[in-house]
């Protein structure tokens, strides 16, 4: 299995990146098999064991706003924000039902990192590209910014495969 851009983090963190991925998966009051899949195989790509899948998908189901905050912050603190938006437009869009609920907890999170308009725009393509296993706009926009080079994301590849 390919691991995460984020896997030499220390596990607090990659917990609570997990968390905070698992709260989109719940908001629309309805867990699709395929977003179960997903954050399965997120946890995995960061390793961590079962347990902390478990408690993200609990954590998805009763979402504290203290303990999203502090995911906020750990995530602005270790700046990895980037990373965190694609893994939520992911997990919103594999169900293919993208839902209003869904969208205003992304924009919560987009208004709490220091991204700008041109960076969330590509990291939309960047989505968008890996989703259609269009490799060379992908390799584009890596061309472009050397963060979206595809090795960065060699789990999302093995994901859609």
């Amino acid at each position: 299995m390919k691991k995460h851009s984020i896997v030499n983090l220390d596990k607090e963190t990659k917990n609570m990146y997990l968390k905070g991925v698992a709260s989109m998966i719940n908001i629309d009051d309805d867990i699709d098999k395929k977003e179960k899949d997903y954050l399965k195989f997120l946890s995995n790509s960061l390793d961590l064991d079962e347990n902390s899948y478990n408690e993200a998908m609990e954590f998805s189901k009763s979402l504290n706003q203290e303990i999203l905050i502090n995911i906020i912050n750990k995530i602005n603190e270790k700046n990895i924000s980037i990373p965190f938006l694609i893994d939520l437009l992911v997990i919103r869009d594999v169900d293919n039902k993208i839902r209003e609920k869904e969208n205003k907890l992304f924009n919560v999170f987009l208004s709490r990192f220091n991204t700008s308009d041109v960076c969330i725009d590509t990291i939309r393509k960047f989505v968008a590209c890996v989703k259609n296993k269009d490799y060379e706009a992908c390799g584009f926009l890596g061309d472009k910014n050397s963060f979206f080079k595809l090795k960065n994301f060699d789990y999302l590849l093995e994901f859609y495969e």
